[in-house]
């Protein structure tokens, strides 16, 4: 799988997270086939514990909303060879053992139908997307994929994912300060400049004004239903949670997922570490 590579993106603020998140990361999935990327807008003098990976300091300043994302990923995509990227926040961690033989399969699946963008996060399809066909005797029988449509609010989705990186490119060149969060949301601005209007009663994006097109982009979702609560969790690829939110550990509900990161915060004495201090609610 030489076009593809993982890439772990992060800030200089969340850079012990993403030591964590790796570190698990590296426990189930070390044996993988798969070149490994480190991102962040800048390395500060925290030491990671897990240097399995290229680091990658993309030499920008942090900027308070985020801002920073945009030039941080342009810069490192740069640097990185491969055509395509896994794409893992530094919040996401892996709770078990991923399918390789599924991952392999999937990126076959991508390259051959030259897919821009493919996403392992829940989307629950609605009635109306239209099914997209992968002839494979190696991914679960019966379950469906399907192209998701433009005005989705959640079409690039930062949950993992498969990024074609010049897909990728092309939508930080248009947005040059775009960050996270925005590309998370499809938040936009398309090649012409123009900002598109969420319709709120649909949760869906309008059309672009005066009839300019998007980027018309290639996106494929599944069925699966990768909640982030473990008693319905599935995974075609990846079993993982969401370990922060709001910047602080996820540890504040009485759930499956919350019950089990806070077994492991507190099996791993997380809270003993004053890297981590400022990550407890």
């Amino acid at each position: 799988m030489k076009n593809f590579c993982f890439l772990f993106y992060s800030n200089e603020t969340y850079l012990p997270i993403l030591d964590l998140t790796l570190g698990e990361f590296n426990y189930y999935f070390n044996n993988n086939p798969f070149k490994k990327y480190v991102v962040s807008n800048k390395f500060t003098d925290y030491i990671f514990t897990n240097k399995n990976a290229t680091f990658l300091n993309s030499n920008v300043d942090f900027e308070g909303q985020g801002r920073h994302f945009s030039q941080t990923m342009e810069k490192a995509l740069s640097l990185i060879d491969e055509e395509y990227i896994i794409f893992f926040c530094d919040d996401y961690m892996l709770i078990d053992s991923p399918n390789l033989n599924n991952l392999i399969e999937i990126c076959r699946l991508v390259e051959e139908h030259k897919i821009d963008y493919f996403t392992f996060g829940s989307t629950l399809p609605k009635k109306d997307w239209v099914e997209f066909n992968f002839e494979s005797e190696i991914l679960p029988q019966g379950r469906k994929f399907f192209l998701m449509p433009d005005n989705f609010h959640y079409l690039y989705s930062v949950q993992p994912c498969i990024w074609k990186k010049q897909a990728l490119l092309e939508i930080l060149k248009y947005n040059p300060t775009l960050s996270l969060h925005d590309l998370d949301t499809a938040n936009l601005k398309n090649r012409q400049g123009y900002n598109r209007e969420m319709d709120y009663l649909t949760s869906l994006w309008k059309k672009y004004p005066f009839g300019e097109q998007s980027y018309g982009f290639k996106t494929v979702c599944t069925d699966f239903k990768a909640y982030d609560e473990l008693e319905n969790f599935e995974f075609l690829v990846f079993p993982y949670i969401e370990i922060i939110r709001h910047g602080f550990f996820n540890i504040t509900s009485l759930t499956n997922t919350y019950k089990f990161l806070n077994k492991f915060i507190e099996d791993r004495k997380i809270k003993d570490n004053p890297f981590f201090k400022k990550y407890i609610p």
